[in-house]
């Protein structure tokens, strides 16, 4: 399939005109830059509209977009690039921009000009994420950029309120010909309040800065609240089986106090999956910072089976004083009963970035 859809970006790419390398990259000028992700370039006289892969930057109507435009006209207005084509969309190739050996998108991430699709929707290999992520970390805990203003959502939610915005104004304005019962009535009602996500975590924690990339939620009833990672998958120890996957989140679970400010606890869950199971006789837990060891009590197990597949997880609660020592340390490792992996730094910033919201 991959050697398919190479062949196809290429003869795309040729049907066009466009001059290539023989890696099937583009080189040229930049003559142009339309918005804060999309460039013209000029690869021997002949004009290539290119968008970047794996950032969004604000929508015409939100604060930064001319800002972040502008921005990007700094980095690459008639500068010599390399765009490495991944594929098309309508009038543009999407791919991959470089002066050099500089990831324009991974400066625009560094400088908070944009922000990072997640791997999931975007596809994205895992190490190149990491390292798009650690930049993005690094511009949110210096508030640069879209992580400097309040309330500035990513591009995708805010199309997303956009569009269900339009599509409850066009339901208000449907004229309706069929008499509509109470029960009906109660259930178009609710259609036509703002939308939300749902559920028990849907609400907005009014004293909550912006989290950034973590997950997060609120219950305004009970003002109790998370924010957390996530699942990140972790690099395997070598000679483990080539079916073995394991991820962990850290999750930070407060109780809100107005003027007071939030207390509560932290809780790391690791999810194994493997051909049998590897967590059951020894799953204590243990972080080793410079070669100290700081024992975790012991976890809360489960266990499945998903499709031939043993899936284990593992629930630890941990105190802040660790969370700390794995976000400070030195040469830090977690181990598991016999295995170990180590957090990346692309984890350790989040965590650092849940120490701030804990207080």
């Amino acid at each position: 399939m991959k050697t398919i859809r190479s062949a196809s970006i290429l003869f795309a790419i040729a049907a066009f005109g466009v001059s290539i390398t023989a890696q099937g990259r583009i080189t040229g000028k930049v003559a142009d830059v339309i918005d804060g992700r999309t460039v013209t370039i000029d690869n021997g006289g002949r004009m290539i509209k290119a968008e970047i892969r794996y950032i969004e930057v604000p929508e015409p109507e939100q604060k930064l977009s001319s800002t972040v435009r502008e921005h990007l006209e700094k980095l690459t207005l008639g500068k010599m690039v390399e765009f490495r084509p991944h594929g098309f969309a309508g009038d543009k190739v999407f791919g991959q921009l470089f002066i050099g050996d500089l990831d324009i998108a991974v400066q625009m991430l560094r400088d908070g000009a944009a922000w990072h699709v997640p791997a999931d929707r975007s596809g994205q290999g895992r190490e190149e994420s990491e390292t798009y992520n650690q930049n993005q970390v690094l511009a949110l805990l210096e508030k640069r950029g879209v992580w400097g203003i309040s309330g500035l959502k990513p591009a995708w939610e805010f199309r997303a309120e956009k569009a269900e915005r339009t599509r409850l104004a066009s339901v208000e304005k449907k004229p309706s010909s069929a008499p509509v019962n109470s029960d009906q009535a109660i259930s178009d009602a609710s259609r036509k309040r703002p939308a939300r996500a749902a559920g028990f975590w849907s609400d907005t924690n009014p004293w909550l800065t912006n989290p950034g990339p973590l997950m997060n939620g609120y219950n305004a009833a009970s003002k109790t609240g998370y924010v957390g990672t996530s699942f990140m998958t972790v690099k395997e120890q070598e000679g483990q089986p080539l079916d073995q996957k394991t991820a962990v989140d850290v999750t930070y679970l407060y109780k809100q106090t107005e003027g007071k400010g939030r207390e509560g606890s932290f809780v790391m869950t690791v999810v194994s999956t493997a051909g049998q199971e590897r967590f059951l006789k020894a799953n204590n837990i243990t972080v080793i910072v410079d070669e100290k060891n700081y024992p975790v009590s012991k976890p809360k197990r489960t266990m499945t089976n998903e499709g031939g597949k043993i899936v284990e997880k593992l629930t630890y609660e941990m105190n802040k004083a660790t969370i700390e020592k794995i976000v400070f340390g030195g040469e830090v490792f977690v181990k598991i009963g016999d295995y170990m992996f180590y957090p990346t730094s692309g984890f350790q910033l989040l965590l650092y970035n849940m120490l701030q919201v804990a207080g």
